[in-house]
């Protein structure tokens, strides 16, 4: 009986219907009849119930086949956020923007612009990639929005990458840097009328690939009344130029090109004339430069035919230039140089005026630039520590020149060099009226400077018979490693004053008076060791102050003249802002009594007359070293002196220094 219902059983289920089909009917069955209304479903798409109707098919924004759920209802203008479990919850506020608060710099805020200005701009993000046009188009872009420009490797480049008036701080840093090519006949990097700063990171490398129409590796120069000022180019490498770093335009002289910095070691190689300056207004401060002139490997040759001293030049090969040297049949005065071109084509062939007459007949020449490691043309130039060296026959360290212009009296230029190592050049300084008919007064100091010679062809110093200034050579050791019968000071006018003391020129050169050849000669005693002051003072505090605090480093940093009451101070550290962007604005004051404390009111006398002058830019937090220094005379002998700083920030935030020293010689 158990097996017959069994059986009975099975049979009965076999024979029922679906128990999915309630209603045997067409398909697909109906939502009514408790089906979807649909015959398919397209796979990964949401269904979505349509009342009595046929479901219905939604879509995706994405790609993935994950559903949030949320636990609230959404309100509207409520930002929204996830709960621990995963689901959907309005937060009670609106979203924020434009700001945040970083947990490990709580309770500051940092906008999302100052977030955007640590991030470089580089060229490669260009259409075309890093040609001239869109490396300068980057740099602009950067410079205008906060940023700075970042290379990421050597750019080989047809043309100047040119930016003029950029709209803010011009940044750049990044390594590798920029490579001439054949035919440009611009500098590598042009920068004109940079009101705002510029800010050239160390490391960067100009390469002008031996090119002599490139006139200079990097041009800073205005053309305008707004002038061009604070820039800082820090360790820069540069080779195979004619010239390396040129600041202003021999054109536009009667204009500001000032607060200029050139700091943080640095070198040259293969590079004729490594730095030069051209204004009646233009100051330029080099610290641990590395400047090595050497013109072996940029020659020119041509075919030259002479006229007294005007020179036809034919088939050239290469560029020719101002102050180029020439070499060859009927070059009959050694250094004859050319003095300007006449006619034809920039650095080609055409007519030049020479220095001294030639007698060449179609004869094959030689040109090079010359070797001169610091072309001052005007203005006022600083070189403190480093090393300057010229390797080359008939090479110049300093050569001076008066500044074309009327309004400010046709000045020479007024180099000083404090702490250097320099060798091997023929002469040290000289001067040049270069055309000039009724220049101004000029001047040459240099103290604790070291260092070797050879030669005993030419005095070490020599002026022209229009130069009327001071050669001041104080607190050195130099010595010649053969014997010499020239003189070390030669001037060319008898006004020119004269101050030496008894050791600078030492071992092998001639002593005393009897080394000078012209001038009024003053031999300065030793100073006592009062007189000298080279001490490190540490970190003053800072200051948010827009118009300027001093920053009590007088207490520590200060003597008592002794001999000549006339004293050369200078302050080497670094700076820093709390701002992203920042402009600071300094200068060195001295004065009797009780040095001013940290944040007093400014006081006392300024050394540098103009303190925007010496303006310092970085951008987004850098922080970068800076020296400022100057002379200061008519100190009342045995009278104690303080020397301090007075800072001012643009930026809204806090300016502070770090890492200060403090050096001062009486000379």
């Amino acid at each position: 009986m158990k097996l017959r219902g069994i059986i009975a059983l099975a049979f009965a289920l076999a024979c029922t219907p679906a128990l999915a089909q309630i209603s045997p009917g067409t398909s697909p069955q109906s939502v009514a009849k408790g089906g979807t209304g649909r015959s398919s479903f397209t796979s990964n798409l949401p269904v979505i119930g349509n009342g009595t109707g046929a479901l219905a098919l939604g879509t995706r924004s994405g790609n993935t086949t994950q559903f949030i759920t949320g636990t609230s209802p959404q309100s509207a203008s409520s930002c929204i956020s996830f709960d621990a479990s995963g689901n959907l919850t309005t937060v009670a506020a609106a979203c924020q923007s434009g700001t945040f608060t970083p947990t490990n710099a709580s309770p500051s805020t940092q906008t999302i612009q100052a977030q955007l200005q640590k991030i470089p701009v580089s060229c490669e993000d260009y259409s075309g990639g890093c040609t001239a046009a869109n490396i300068a188009q980057a740099m602009s872009d950067a410079a205008a929005n906060g940023r700075c420009f970042q290379f990421n490797g050597n750019y080989t480049i047809a043309a100047s990458v040119a930016l003029a008036a950029p709209a803010g701080i011009l940044c750049i840093t990044g390594r590798g840097g920029l490579v001439g090519s054949s035919g440009m006949n611009g500098p590598l990097l042009d920068i004109k009328n940079s009101n705002n700063g510029v800010y050239i990171d160390r490391g960067l490398s100009f390469d002008c690939a031996s090119v002599l129409s490139i006139p200079a590796a990097i041009k800073v120069w205005t053309d305008g009344a707004g002038g061009t000022q604070n820039t800082n180019i820090n360790g820069p490498v540069i080779v195979r130029c004619r010239r390396g770093i040129q600041f202003g335009d021999p054109a536009y002289t009667d204009f500001i090109v000032d607060g200029n910095y050139m700091q943080g070691g640095g070198y040259t190689f293969n590079v004729a004339q490594p730095v030069a300056m051209y204004s009646s207004q233009s100051g330029l401060f080099v610290d641990n430069f590395m400047n090595h002139a050497d013109n072996s490997n940029l020659s020119s040759t041509f075919t030259g035919t002479c006229s007294g001293t005007t020179l036809t030049a034919a088939s050239v090969i290469g560029y020719l230039a101002k102050d180029d040297v020439l070499t060859g049949t009927g070059i009959t005065t050694t250094g004859t140089y050319i003095t300007v071109q006449l006619t034809g084509a920039p650095g080609g062939a055409g007519t030049y005026t020479v220095s001294s007459s030639c007698t060449s007949s179609s004869a094959a020449l030689t040109a090079k630039p010359a070797s001169i490691n610091y072309l001052v043309v005007g203005g006022a130039l600083h070189v403190r520590n480093g090393n300057v060296q010229n390797t080359v026959v008939g090479g110049k360290m300093f050569v001076v020149r008066p500044v074309n212009s009327a309004t400010f009296g046709f000045p020479y230029g007024r180099p000083s060099i404090m702490g250097s190592t320099i060798e091997g050049a023929d002469i040290i300084f000289t001067s040049d009226p270069d055309g000039v008919g009724t220049p101004g007064s000029g001047a040459f100091y240099m103290n604790g400077v070291q260092g070797d010679f050879s030669q005993n062809t030419n005095c070490y110093i020599t002026t022209d018979s229009a130069f009327t200034g001071t050669i001041s050579a104080l607190g050195g050791r130099l010595f010649s490693t053969t014997p010499r019968s020239v003189g070390n000071i030669c001037p060319g006018n008898s006004a020119v004053k004269v101050n030496i003391d008894p050791e600078t020129f030492g071992s092998n050169m001639v002593q005393g008076f009897a080394g000078i050849t012209g001038g009024v000669k003053s031999i300065i005693p030793y100073a006592s060791p009062s007189t000298t002051l080279q001490t490190s003072i540490g970190a003053p505090t800072g200051t948010a102050s827009a118009t300027g605090v001093m920053m009590g480093m007088g207490s520590t940093c200060k003597i008592t003249p002794a001999s000549t009451g006339r004293v050369q101070v200078w302050f080497v550290g670094s700076q820093a802002d709390s701002a992203a962007s920042w402009t600071h604005t300094v200068n060195v004051r001295y004065g009797t009594g009780t040095a001013p404390a940290n944040a007093a009111a400014i006081t006392g006398t300024a050394v540098l007359g103009n303190s925007n002058s010496n303006t310092v830019i970085s951008s987004s937090g850098v922080v970068t070293s800076f020296n400022i220094g100057g002379i200061a005379s008519g100190l009342s002998i045995g009278t104690p002196y303080w020397f301090d700083m007075n800072l001012a920030t643009g930026s809204g935030g806090t300016g502070s220094l770090s890492n200060m020293n403090c050096s001062i010689v009486e000379f």
